[in-house]
């Protein structure tokens, strides 16, 4: 596999090398993930917006002379 980030030429060269694996004759394996209830993602989101309004940062006001 190559990865265009971190090609030597920012990614620009878009020519196979001789030596690429042709990546449709790769066999890969793929997963079906179900969640019929939607508890799982439900749970995710109640995590983020946790986080979210736990990471927000307090903002101060400040005057004219810099002072909260």
């Amino acid at each position: 596999m190559r990865s265009l980030a971190l090609s030597p030429d920012d990614g620009i060269e878009g020519r196979p090398a001789p030596d690429d694996l042709d990546a449709d004759a790769v066999h890969m394996h793929g997963f079906l993930v179900e969640d019929p209830s939607g508890r799982e993602q439900a749970a995710r989101e109640a995590a983020v917006e946790l986080w979210m309004r736990s990471a927000r940062v307090a903002r101060h006001r400040f005057g004219a002379d810099q002072t909260p």
